[in-house]
C-alpha cells in the first residue's frame, strides 16, 4: 500500500459518503444504509475503485469503530443496567436471528459458506445501527420495543 493511493481512496469514500448522506437525509433513509451501499458500490466486488484487499480492510475496520462508537453514543450504563435483561436477550436474539436468515441467502447467491456466515453476522450488527438510528430518529427508544 503506497501513501498517495491510500489518500485517494480515502478521499474518494470520504467525498462519496457525504454525497450519500445528503441524498440519505433528502429521501428520509437513514444514512447507515446509504453507507453500507456505498461500501458495497465502491469495493472490489462492486466498480473495484477501491480494489486493494488492504485498503478494504483498513476502511472496514474504521466503519467498524465508528459504527461501535455510534451504538456506544446510544446507550448509557444507566440505561443498560435499567433494560438488563431484556437487552441481553433481544440482543443476541436479533443478530443471531439476521443472520441465520441472511446466511442462507448468501449460500444460495453462491457465496462460500464462511464468507456467508460472515455476512450474515454483518448485516445483523448493521441492522442494529439502522433500527437503532430509526428508533431515535422517532423519540420511540424509551418505548418497549426501543
Amino acid at each position: 500500500m503506497h501513501l498517495p493511493e491510500f489518500l485517494f481512496d480515502l478521499t474518494l469514500i470520504l467525498a462519496a459518503a457525504a454525497v450519500v448522506v445528503l441524498i440519505s437525509r433528502r429521501v428520509r433513509l437513514p444514512p447507515v444504509v446509504g453507507l453500507l451501499l456505498t461500501g458495497i458500490v465502491l469495493g472490489p466486488s462492486g466498480l473495484g475503485l477501491v480494489a486493494g484487499s488492504e485498503e478494504v480492510e483498513i476502511f472496514a475496520e474504521i466503519g467498524v469503530v465508528a459504527l461501535l462508537f455510534t451504538l456506544g453514543l446510544e446507550f448509557s450504563r444507566d440505561r443498560i443496567r435499567r433494560i438488563g435483561r431484556s437487552f441481553a436477550l433481544a440482543g443476541p436474539l436479533q443478530l443471531f436471528g439476521t443472520a441465520a436468515v441472511v446466511t442462507p441467502v448468501a449460500l444460495l447467491s453462491g457465496i462460500e459458506p464462511r464468507p456467508a456466515i460472515f455476512l450474515g453476522f454483518l448485516v445483523g450488527l448493521s441492522s442494529t445501527a439502522l433500527v437503532l438510528r430509526i428508533y431515535t430518529r422517532r423519540r420511540e427508544l424509551e418505548a418497549p420495543h426501543g
